[in-house]
């Protein structure tokens, strides 16, 4: 019982965390995206 409710708490989690990650990278490749001026752009 345990252990089930274990593993759902930690893919919430890692759902969570990998979520959060993509959101930074996002925000992180636009601000630069902008800051360049908008000329190089970067791929994914």
């Amino acid at each position: 019982m345990v252990a089930i409710v274990l593993m759902c708490v930690y893919s919430m989690l890692s759902l969570i965390l990998f979520h959060f990650i993509m959101e930074l990278h996002r925000y992180y490749y636009l601000r630069k995206y902008i800051e360049s001026g908008g000329k190089t752009h970067r791929a994914f």
